[in-house]
């Protein structure tokens, strides 16, 4: 239970969290937004959130009936997507920095940085996940069904 969990109204205390999102109907293209900054308000500001997100290169979402719950089991379709874009921040805040892309042509990733444009290895997808310090970590990732 960290400063950033969530306070419970009921029971009075910090709480750890998991966001769900249900969808009736699953698009074909899927943004998926990593909230990289936050208020701080030790600087007044927004600072940089560099927390290890390891992103799949493929997903597997299911279309859901209704809500979940423990006794029902939703019967909904099963679909795939694959990771076809990122979109990476470089640098330590929101005020300044770098964004670059890179992004799935046929079967290879193609790096986009101004107007360099460079093959990169898949295995380098990894250090987007982001760490502690990292001032080099995925923004944004594009999915497609």
């Amino acid at each position: 239970k960290g400063p950033d969990s969530f306070f419970c109204d009921r029971c009075k205390s910090l709480q750890e969290a998991e966001k769900v999102t249900l969808l009736k109907t699953l698009p074909r293209f899927l943004t998926v937004h990593l909230k990289r900054f936050k208020y701080d308000e030790r600087i007044k500001g927004l600072s940089k959130i560099t927390w290890q997100v390891a992103f799949p290169l493929q997903l597997k979402l299911k279309t859901v009936l209704q809500p979940p719950s423990v006794e029902y089991d939703n019967k909904g379709e099963t679909y795939l997507y694959r990771l076809v874009g990122i979109i990476v921040h470089i640098g330590q805040g929101n005020k300044h920095g770098h964004y670059i892309s890179i992004a799935r042509i046929s079967n290879r990733w193609v790096q986009f940085n101004d107007d360099d444009i460079e093959l990169v290895d898949e295995h380098m997808l990894e250090k987007l996940f982001g760490s502690r310090g990292s001032n080099y970590c995925a923004y944004m990732l594009f999915y497609e069904r």
